[in-house]
């Protein structure tokens, strides 16, 4: 009983310390990298990855000022902005590899989407 009695300010720190880790945002719903563009750094000289991503990104940007102007909103081009996101996320953190691959994905997914956009869309040109 005694041991129990010892133990019972811990148990509840730890029970107590768990539940906050229950709320956290539901994916795509917040958190810093959702939140706030990074911050390039101007010390270093872009890269291909980095004029690539530049250039995939504007094309998605593209496409949704489409569907603005459109007033139409696709699935696809929601999942498009998901996968930009993550790769502006994987290219700032220094995960070139990762950034590299997903950014391939990125083309892919973009091109893919051509023959199935909306009518009045127009696929932006491919980047060099």
């Amino acid at each position: 009983m005694r041991q129990l009695a010892a133990r019972a300010p811990a148990l509840l720190l730890m029970v107590l310390a768990l539940a906050g880790c229950t709320n956290w945002p539901p994916p795509g719903r917040g958190g810093v990298a959702e939140l706030h563009a990074p911050a390039p750094l101007l010390t270093t000289p872009p890269d291909r990855l980095g004029e690539g991503l530049a250039c995939e990104v504007a094309r998605v940007d593209s496409l949704q000022q489409q569907s603005n102007r459109h007033g139409v909103l696709s699935g696809r081009l929601v999942l498009l902005q998901a996968v930009s996101a993550g790769v502006q996320r994987e290219y700032h953190a220094g995960l070139r590899a990762d950034a590299a691959r997903s950014l391939q994905a990125l083309r892919d997914r973009t091109n893919a989407l051509g023959p199935d956009l909306p009518p009045g869309f127009s696929l932006p040109p491919e980047c060099p």
